[in-house]
């Protein structure tokens, strides 16, 4: 998003284009245009495909440019004190690094993704897994469906699916640099509030959503005791999949190899 504001144009009320610019070379850390005298903290959206086969990708909208709209909401004086004392650091430019972590809260209790179960049950009933025509609801038959319900959001999903059972990852991860195991935890667990942690341990965490995904932190591997992630798994999954554990820790990469070895 736009990194530089004519501070003389104010917020945008009346025009939400003209009082905010790009730098002169597109650059995070370059020149503002002239007239344009205050920099202020720029957003940057990052879209990554899964499986990525090659090729060009179209939105929906048959547009190939995108539109991003963001609402920040922080409690008063946060994002200020955030500016004014933590110092960046690296080199300035495109996506810096981020030190900031001692002035922020995790969510306790972060939203989960939304299914498409529950998408074709509350929002819209159109399919958007395996179609023949690129899914858009505004040119379709499809309709909105109305709100009817009172507790917010209703969505439930379980994409585990049916007789599907769930498995906790057998390998060993790291939480504040010591090695725990799934067999540890259970769903009363404060651990089982973070992302990473529920996903390599949907069963003893009760998160029916992971059941059938891959695990998103780092796992020790059984044989070497060497540290990797899914993505590792996905560049060589008929390998790979087949060392002990893995099965079971990236179930999505794996789920397609026959010889895929489980010990649960």
């Amino acid at each position: 998003m736009p990194t530089c504001w004519d501070e003389s144009k104010g917020i945008g009320t009346d025009d939400p284009f003209s009082h905010v610019a790009y730098t002169v070379d597109g650059s995070v850390s370059g020149e503002c245009p002239a007239g344009f005298n205050k920099r202020i903290p720029e957003v940057q959206l990052f879209v990554r495909i899964n499986d990525y086969q090659g090729g060009t990708y179209q939105l929906s909208n048959d547009s190939d440019t995108f539109h991003v709209d963001f609402m920040s909401g922080w409690k008063e004086g946060t994002l200020e004190n955030i500016l004014a004392n933590c110092a960046p650091f690296g080199d300035p430019g495109y996506n810096p690094p981020c030190g900031c972590d001692e002035f922020l809260t995790e969510t306790v209790n972060p939203a989960e993704p939304v299914c498409d179960v529950d998408v074709r049950e509350h929002i819209v009933d159109e399919a958007t897994d395996v179609v023949t025509v690129l899914p858009r609801s505004f040119n379709s038959d499809a309709e909105m469906i109305p709100k009817t319900w009172d507790v917010d959001p209703p969505f439930d999903c379980e994409s585990s699916g049916p007789g599907i059972d769930c498995h906790d990852s057998p390998l060993t991860f790291n939480f504040k640099k010591e090695p725990r195991t799934c067999s540890e935890l259970d769903v009363t667990s404060t651990l089982c509030n973070k992302k990473r942690i529920k996903s390599h341990c949907p069963a003893a965490c009760e998160a029916d959503w992971w059941c059938s995904k891959d695990s998103t932190g780092r796992f020790r591997l059984a044989n070497n005791g060497k540290f990797k992630r899914c993505k590792w798994v996905a560049r060589r999954p008929n390998k790979r999949c087949q060392k002990t554990g893995i099965c079971d820790t990236c179930k999505l990469t794996c789920k397609n190899v026959d010889a895929c070895i489980s010990i649960s």
